[in-house]
């Protein structure tokens, strides 16, 4: 697979908006009848690279030199699809973030993307997951505004971190924000944060671990206990124990978001839907329906439409409000394998048929 000649696609130049650091530019409109980029321009420590346009899409690699984003980097990238066009957007390999090297927003490792799809496009944010280093503090906020029949498909995941070098939830933060319009309406505005639970509240009273609950009593300076009705009755309340946000995840090492919407994807919802249905989670993970547990609607499920999913993962699949034929994806695995191949074989899996190559290997 080729790569596209710079001499057919712009570049940033000294005097371009994306010779800024970190800032770059796609847009592609359709031709003879195919998808051509028309400007693909980036800043250090951006790089895009564009493998040669498929009949049906065209592809762009959104990369970083030096393999990740080092403590206070900053990528922001505007995309651009013209009515009837078909991008995906990928990466090589996974997204590493690597540990912040000074305190406040200066060390914090940002990446921005804004999006425009006009009607009958196509994009697809097809990334590999974000990890992140021990230590690390990653803000993601990509933006999407869809004409009214547009489609999108997008692809948010991270994983726990390095869990082979005994890295599990140990970077700082991690804070994403998802936000799909469609005909100048927001029909989806998706957000993670992940970090430590702040400092004890104010509601303390400054005794530390000795203020131990009591029911109806409370204690003078002396230690003698007094009746809630005396004048020097206090009420101890307890401190907050700190919790960790790794403590909420539990065992999971891998969570994913994916939202479809649009025509040119209603197809693709509507088998998300259907294997989703055919679906009961458990205490173990998810699993087909049993005859004794399968519903009306399940009944007419395809067996097609009812994959094996892993039983070390998790999912849902909700609906869009005011979005006909949205759906939002959610899922949590014991293991970024198992995700990887639930997303490639259940979700993503009627992709190829509107992008034209499978951009997204179950392996």
């Amino acid at each position: 697979m080729g790569l596209e000649t710079m001499s057919t696609i712009p570049v940033a130049t000294a005097d371009s908006p994306s010779s800024r650091a970190g800032v770059g530019h796609i847009s592609c409109v359709f031709r003879n009848p195919r998808t051509i980029l028309t400007q693909l321009a980036f800043a250090y420590p951006l790089r895009l690279l564009a493998p040669r346009a498929h009949s049906r899409s065209a592809a762009a690699y959104a990369l970083t030199f030096g393999g990740g984003l080092l403590s206070g980097d900053r990528i922001t990238l505007n995309v651009s699809l013209a009515s009837h066009t078909s991008l995906a957007l990928l990466t090589q390999g996974s997204t590493k973030v690597f540990p912040r090297k000074s305190t406040g927003e200066a060390g914090v490792s940002a990446q921005t993307l804004i999006a425009t799809v006009a009607a009958n496009a196509l994009l697809a944010l097809l990334p590999d997951p974000t990890t992140l280093f021990s230590g690390a503090a990653y803000v993601q906020t990509q933006t999407v505004r869809c004409d009214a029949g547009a489609s999108l498909c997008l692809l948010d995941w991270y994983t726990c971190g390095r869990a082979s070098r005994g890295e599990r939830w140990e970077f700082e933060s991690y804070e994403t924000t998802n936000e799909v319009w469609v005909d100048g309406a927001c029909v989806v505005r998706d957000a993670w944060l992940l970090e430590d639970d702040d400092d004890d509240d104010d509601g303390d009273d400054g005794d530390g671990d000795n203020a131990d609950l009591k029911e109806n009593f409370g204690e003078n300076d002396a230690g003698v206990k007094l009746d809630p009705d005396c004048a020097d009755f206090h009420y101890s309340r307890p401190r907050r124990r700190k919790r960790t946000y790794a403590e909420r995840m539990g065992a999971y090492e891998c969570f994913a978001n994916v939202i479809l919407l649009g025509p040119r994807l209603e197809r693709a919802a509507q088998s998300v839907a259907a294997a989703f249905s055919g679906t009961v989670i458990t205490a173990s993970g998810c699993g087909l329906k049993t005859s004794s547990t399968t519903t009306s609607t399940a009944k007419n499920v395809p067996a097609s439409a009812s994959p094996a999913v892993a039983q070390d993962l998790i999912w849902s699949a909700s609906p869009i409000p005011n979005c006909e034929g949205g759906i939002v994806v959610r899922a949590a695995s014991l293991d970024t394998q198992a995700m990887r191949r639930f997303l490639a074989e259940v979700v993503l899996k009627d992709l190829e048929v509107d992008l034209g190559e499978r951009w997204f290997s179950p392996t």
